[in-house]
């Protein structure tokens, strides 16, 4: 497990429990190769929190911190599962660059896992987790993360994503031009410069706009069948 996965996993728990002492984390590193003072060092090198009586808690920049990365996640499970669950899940895992325990899983995606008999809670956060494990790793401990073959999958579906919406986009942008404006394009061209009136161009123009909108309209009721 890395540096950063227990950094994460100390900073969600001070964000719920206020207050964590050294000893927890010394149990906590027990059988890895990492040491509490290499971890609570890094935390306070970033100045995220304050110690004393070997007591730690989040100092007022670690609060922000927190309340920031919350936020950030909370917007990118929403907006993954306006698509379903399972893309909000991998949008989740995918934003993390380390393995996260299952119980700093933010609440949204857990109420939003799909029901499963009487499981309830992480239970069902859990299976939902089991059902993709050719894509998600239980590294061990309820730790997950994207496998690689995961990731590679989502960086694909992200790609298709953004070519789509490009393609969106300038159909949107062609659509949105006026008659006048298509004409005002035709009429700089070095060919037709003083060869057609404007008339002539908006009578063509006019056509091919027709056209087009048959297409759009017949392409739309293929797509709806």
């Amino acid at each position: 497990m890395t540096l950063e996965a227990y950094k994460f996993r100390v900073l969600k728990l001070l964000h719920r429990r206020n207050v964590i002492t050294v000893g927890k984390i010394k149990e906590m590193l027990l059988g890895t190769k990492l040491s509490s003072e290499q971890l609570i060092e890094s935390l306070q090198a970033e100045n995220l929190i304050e110690i004393e009586d070997n007591k730690i808690r989040l100092n007022q920049h670690g609060e922000t911190y927190m309340k920031k990365e919350e936020f950030e996640t909370n917007e990118i499970v929403h907006e993954g599962l306006t698509q379903s669950f399972n893309t909000a899940l991998f949008e989740y895992l995918y934003s993390k660059k380390f393995p996260v325990q299952i119980e700093d899983f933010p609440q949204i995606l857990v109420d939003a896992a799909p029901k499963y008999n009487d499981l309830i809670g992480y239970g069902r956060l859990k299976q939902a987790l089991f059902t993709q494990q050719a894509l998600i790793e239980n590294i061990g401990n309820n730790w997950y993360s994207l496998k690689e073959s995961g990731r590679s999958i989502h960086e694909k579906n992200l790609a298709n994503k953004s070519k789509q919406e490009n393609r969106e986009r300038k159909k949107d942008q062609v659509l949105d031009l006026t008659i006048d404006d298509l004409v005002d394009k035709v009429i700089d061209q070095p060919k037709v410069k003083g060869r057609l009136r404007r008339a002539e161009i908006i009578a063509a123009v006019s056509a091919l706009a027709a056209i087009g909108s048959m297409i759009v309209m017949i392409a739309t009721w293929k797509g709806c069948k």
